[in-house]
């Protein structure tokens, strides 16, 4: 179903691909993959304020594990927003739930390219990438 669905997403079909996603939401309430697949037809139709109220409600409602999922990819929703302000309060829930210190470091090294700070921004990357190498699962 969701392969299927991605393909009307794809297509530009957004009403038809939110309606089955919500179909496979309400029938799956469980599965973080529902939730975000909405969110991202939202924002696909620059509904930013829909995609966040999706995230959240299913960051509220899915298990631990795929909440952080969801809470990561509210992280990048809020950076392609341009929601710096958000961003920086999503990165604190993540610090709190247990996230990688290099995944955090990363998200933050997007905030610092998204205020323009280049130069700094440009050294986090660089001291990701130098933490990255090193850990196996990164």
């Amino acid at each position: 179903m969701l392969t299927i669905v991605m393909v009307l997403k794809e297509s530009e079909n957004y009403e038809e691909a939110e309606e089955f996603f919500q179909l496979g939401n309400e029938k799956f309430p469980d599965d973080s993959r529902f939730y975000q697949q909405l969110a991202d037809v939202a924002m696909r139709q620059k509904l930013y304020d829909d995609a966040m109220s999706i995230v959240d409600k299913g960051i509220e409602t899915v298990d631990r594990k795929d909440g952080l999922t969801l809470l990561a990819y509210k992280a990048d929703l809020q950076i392609r927003n341009e929601d710096l302000d958000g961003t920086r309060r999503t990165v604190e829930v993540m610090r709190e739930s247990g996230f990688r210190p290099g995944y955090i470091d990363w998200i933050e090294a997007r905030i610092k390219l998204g205020d323009g700070q280049w130069f700094d921004a440009g050294q986090a990357v660089e001291q990701v990438r130098t933490e990255m190498a090193g850990s196996p699962g990164m």
